[in-house]
């Protein structure tokens, strides 16, 4: 559903920008001075936004999306590590039973 959305959303866009009352707009100095203004004052709100979310999940002793995202490649490392000494074991022969059986 989404990426239905997102095409139609793609096709009008493309259709917008091709139209000869648009390309006149762009070429005006003085809208391209606000749109890249509204494009400023988006990102400076977007970055304020963010670092207020961020700032309320480390209260609430939540993880945020860059810590979630850290903590899948870290356990990705540990994961690799333990296929790489698997790995090792088989290569020597070893399944690995001799460590279990004082347990």
């Amino acid at each position: 559903m989404l990426d239905s959305i997102k095409k139609t959303l793609l096709s009008a866009g493309t259709a917008l920008i091709q139209s000869p009352t648009v390309m006149r707009l762009l070429q005006d100095e003085r809208i391209m001075k606000v749109l890249m203004k509204i494009l400023m004052t988006r990102g400076k709100i977007e970055g304020v936004v963010d670092g207020q979310l961020e700032r309320l999940a480390h209260r609430l002793h939540l993880a945020t999306r860059d810590e979630m995202r850290e903590l899948k490649r870290a356990l990705r490392r540990v994961e690799e590590q333990i296929d790489q000494a698997r790995a090792g074991r088989q290569a020597r022969g070893d399944n690995g039973a001799s460590d279990h059986q004082g347990a």
